[in-house]
């Protein structure tokens, strides 16, 4: 039991409970480190760190132990833009996906950090011919080269449908 467990159980204050672990010979309590829920990996799938904490009661950092004891990958990163520049509100951007080369490496960067269009002075414009990442202003070669060291594959898909004995991808269950 932890400390305020025990001082509500047995309706005392903290200074009674330390005098009887010293009688008891307890020393020092360790820290109360909370089992990998049963559910948490179905969870993880669609809930954010935040949203997982909150659930559970638990701390963010609770939440990043479990998800790398239940061998998921770490969070990735929102792709929505977190500043207010002229021209690029969330609503403008929400929705619209870049299906060309430059655009599938770009939604691959995201998952690292934020990535977004700007002008080649690196200022935002949702119709600008460059990209911003980490401050650093990239071409379109730039950023799929970028991708390609961080494991992007454009031609990942035509290998996953050429695959004979690649299953349907159907549900059984509804989350």
């Amino acid at each position: 039991m932890t400390v305020p467990q025990l001082k509500a159980h047995y309706g005392v204050g903290e200074n009674t409970i330390t005098r009887w672990r010293k009688l008891t010979g307890i020393v020092r309590m360790g820290p109360v480190v909370r089992a990998l829920p049963e559910d948490f990996a179905r969870l993880a799938n669609y809930k954010t760190r935040g949203d997982l904490a909150k659930h559970y009661a638990v701390s963010a950092d609770t939440v990043t132990r479990w998800r790398r004891a239940a061998g998921l990958p770490r969070f990735p990163v929102t792709s929505a833009v977190h500043f207010r520049g002229p021209g690029l509100s969330t609503a403008l951007t929400r929705g619209r996906r870049d299906e060309t080369l430059a655009g599938r490496a770009v939604d691959h960067l995201r998952r690292y950090g934020p990535v977004y269009r700007c002008r080649e002075d690196g200022e935002p414009d949702f119709a600008g011919r460059f990209w911003n990442r980490g401050g650093h202003v990239l071409t379109d070669d730039d950023v799929i080269q970028r991708a390609r060291r961080l494991g992007f594959d454009p031609d990942d898909w035509k290998r996953l449908a050429s695959e004979p004995s690649a299953a349907p991808l159907t549900t059984t269950k509804g989350l």
